[in-house]
């Protein structure tokens, strides 16, 4: 329910107002009364009412000051003026300072009230709606920044600008700094004898931003791998001091032997042009480690690169099969990418992140379409894939969540493809006189045409030129039996080319030419 309040210093004006609309009815509530604007402020203070009706001359606080007291503490409330018909001025003024419309007190518009009251009651509740969502994401952002982190660093990494919604909801600072960083250092730990890897990662992630907090070169820290981290840095292009580094690197080292027991820490910098050069910096660290630290990671990397290929492939294949309406197609795609996954021997944390990454897929997916992301995409599944302790249980996981999501997507976009198919159709039947192409007619429908021809078909039995030029002979038989037209002028008429060609199709789907069933019918 909207909440209303009403401040007028004539208490039979507040009376009126109560009656004036059933306002449960449509939604509202009124939550409270003032006949001052002292008394206002206190009752926005208790009730944080989201529409305030205001008598516009009150004595004390005015209705203009009480309006812009209202709009600085509490911007989101919609202020409507009451007015007498010899106020105007002050209306204006009102209006200048962010009131959302006035009413006449002797002559109140009911049907005018009401309508702005509705509009007011849309736009308030789509408002609380976005909050309510930006709530969950900064729950969830809150949880599992370090993972939100990963993923940033990794679509810099592949030259992609990361723009999940939770990304930019997260680092929009950061995002920008990243553009000033010209300094890269990677930070790798010897392996640790800790069964939970997401909590060892998560707590070494939260122990490395302390660190970096009273760097002022530090712009953050992102897991990069297993047991690595990267630190962007800004250093006004110089060269970051060995001296500054070996303390970085025994604050790190200490820290880390203190809190889990970890022996050996390799901390490397390298200089970087410009932002869009970090990937190269990256792999150029990769290179400067020794042939025996490196080859094992070497190994992996190459892996990582051939099965990171043929993730790109598989989501392409899997948002495509959605937009065509494929859902089999879909599900068989993420099918394809956990036996990748698998076949690539990825460790549970590259795993993971793929696995997140296909999800965040799908909530590109449902944007695209418009849909609601709550709808389909729920916080909890992304908890489930993190708390997941091992490959085959992420593995049972990620089908099961996608195979949800999919079902419930493809089932809102066969409902909404249902109604757009019987748009289509009413526009076949207005403009059947004109060139109908299955290109034209798919592109309003805003469906590619493979999509649109089959679901045409499921919908109305027969493709999409047969129900078109049987719709047409139908109106040609019509038009045929008023003689007084020419059969050149009834192709015209019912979208043919011409005289022939209309002869043709006439006689293939009734039998008989079309100077035949005049004669017949006529």
């Amino acid at each position: 329910m909207i909440k209303v309040a009403l401040v007028d210093d004539e208490m039979l004006v507040r009376i009126g107002m109560k009656s004036v609309i059933p306002w449960q009815e449509f939604g509202f509530i009124l939550v409270g009364e003032a006949s001052s604007g002292e008394e206002a402020l206190e009752l926005c203070r208790k009730m944080e009412p989201d529409i305030l009706l205001v008598d516009i001359v009150m004595p004390g606080i005015s209705g203009i000051e009480l309006i812009r007291r209202v709009k600085h503490l509490y911007p989101s409330t919609a202020c409507i003026i009451l007015t007498c018909l010899d106020e105007m001025d002050y209306v204006k003024e009102a209006m200048a300072i962010g009131a959302a419309g006035y009413f006449t007190k002797i002559t109140i518009d009911q049907v005018r009230m009401l309508e702005l009251l509705m509009q007011l009651k849309l736009e308030i509740e789509s408002r609380k709606q976005k909050d309510n969502e930006l709530l969950t994401l900064r729950h969830y952002i809150d949880k599992h920044r370090w993972l939100i982190r990963e993923r940033q660093f990794q679509d810099w990494l592949s030259n992609q600008r990361g723009e999940t919604y939770a990304a930019q909801q997260e680092l929009p600072d950061t995002m920008q700094q990243m553009q000033d960083a010209d300094q890269l250092i990677v930070i790798r730990m010897s392996k640790a004898r800790i069964d939970n890897r997401r909590l060892l990662k998560e707590s070494i992630f939260n122990l490395l931003e302390d660190i970096v907090q009273h760097l002022p070169m530090a712009i953050g820290i992102f897991p990069s791998g297993d047991l690595e981290f990267a630190m962007l840095c800004r250093t006004s292009h110089v060269e970051l001091a060995d001296s500054k580094l070996r303390s970085l690197k025994q604050e790190i080292s200490e820290s880390l032997r203190m809190y889990f027991n970890m022996e050996q820490v390799e901390i490397q910098a390298e200089a970087m042009s410009s932002l869009s050069d970090l990937a190269d910096a990256y792999a150029r660290l990769m290179n400067s480690q020794t042939e025996t630290a490196i080859s094992p990671h070497a190994l992996e990397t190459q892996q990582i690169s051939v099965f990171e290929e043929s993730y790109e492939r598989i989501e392409t294949s899997m948002m495509d099969a959605i937009r065509d309406g494929n859902q089999s197609a879909a599900l068989r795609a993420v099918e394809e990418l956990l036996n990748s996954m698998q076949a690539a021997h990825l460790d549970l944390e590259r795993m993971r992140r793929y696995a997140l990454q296909c999800m965040f897929a799908l909530e590109k997916v449902c944007r695209q379409f418009g849909e609601s992301v709550d709808d389909y995409f729920a916080y909890d599944q992304i908890d489930r894939m993190i708390r997941c302790e091992s490959q085959e249980q992420l593995g049972v996981c990620l089908i099961d969540d996608c195979a949800v999501i999919i079902g419930r997507l493809m089932q809102a976009l066969d409902n909404s493809s249902r109604s757009e198919i019987a748009r289509v159709v009413e526009f076949i039947r207005k403009h059947y006189q004109e060139r109908l192409t299955l290109e034209y007619v798919s592109s309003i429908a805003n469906m590619n045409r493979t999509y649109f021809s089959r679901l045409f078909k499921k919908e109305m039995g027969v493709g999409f030129v047969d129900y078109v030029t049987q719709y047409r002979i139908e109106r040609a038989k019509d038009l045929l039996r008023n003689k007084d037209l020419r059969v050149h002028e009834i192709a015209e008429l019912t979208g043919f080319v011409d005289e022939n060609y209309f002869s043709k199709v006439f006689k293939r789907y009734t039998g008989i030419s079309p100077t035949a069933f005049r004669t017949i019918r006529g």
